[in-house]
């Protein structure tokens, strides 16, 4: 016959055996930029988002090598390893707390960043408040586009610029100038206060549309004035 009292102390036993826990469900975390991404010479990195039909990714791949990554954080486009490109639609403008926390997000990025912004005539006054906040504030580089062909414009020339290949001895052949290419000229003078004298000056002194937006505000001004290159 069984002991009551045994029985009693197995079941107390069994029941005060600890449950194993659940292993709680961890989130991917994204960062604001990776630095540590690899781009191939020659070619851009696209985020995904604009693989859904947005047109900029075709028109790139007509002049450009293309591959549309997931998870890029806040960048939009790699032209390099170290440089990282945003791209501000007319609507991302109006608003100002998004696309403020994003640009602090990257502020201790190590990456050069460089901001393609939509500028139309209703987004004046936003645009007005991102040039103030991206170039004074955080020292970033703002580029006005007026279409999708500006911006893959723009984003073809940094890529060509990145993998352009450098002589092992530079100083042993006397380089000639490049005439500047007429479509160049027609890109750079979209900029604020530049017409066609100073996008020569500015194109003369930096080769290129991705000289000029590494270029520091000191170094534009030298070249076109302190009032132009704060425009």
């Amino acid at each position: 016959m069984s002991n009551p009292a045994k029985l009693k102390r197995n079941s107390q036993s069994v029941s005060s055996t600890p449950k194993p826990k659940k292993k709680k469900k961890i989130s991917p975390v994204i960062s604001p930029a990776s630095c540590n991404i690899r781009v191939p010479s020659g070619h851009l990195i696209v985020s995904d988002k604009y693989n859904d039909g947005h047109g900029i990714v075709q028109l790139l791949k007509d002049q450009i090598n293309v591959i549309v990554e997931s998870n890029l954080g806040q960048i939009d486009f790699y032209p390099s390893p170290n440089c990282g490109v945003i791209h501000f639609r007319e609507n991302d403008l109006i608003d100002t707390t998004r696309w403020k926390e994003k640009l602090k997000k990257l502020m201790k990025s190590p990456l050069k960043v460089i901001i393609l912004a939509e500028k139309t005539s209703t987004n004046d006054q936003y645009y007005d408040q991102l040039q103030t906040s991206a170039v004074v504030e955080f020292g970033m580089v703002l580029l006005p586009v007026f279409s999708s062909h500006d911006v893959v414009g723009y984003l073809a020339s940094l890529v060509n610029q990145e993998s352009r290949p450098v002589h092992c001895n530079k100083f042993l052949v006397k380089k000639k100038p490049d005439p500047i290419n007429e479509a160049v000229i027609s890109t750079v003078k979209l900029l604020p206060s530049v017409g066609e004298s100073k996008a020569k000056l500015l194109l003369n002194q930096f080769h290129s549309i991705a000289g000029i937006a590494h270029a520091s505000l000191e170094e534009l001004a030298e070249v076109i004035g302190s009032s132009s290159a704060t425009t």
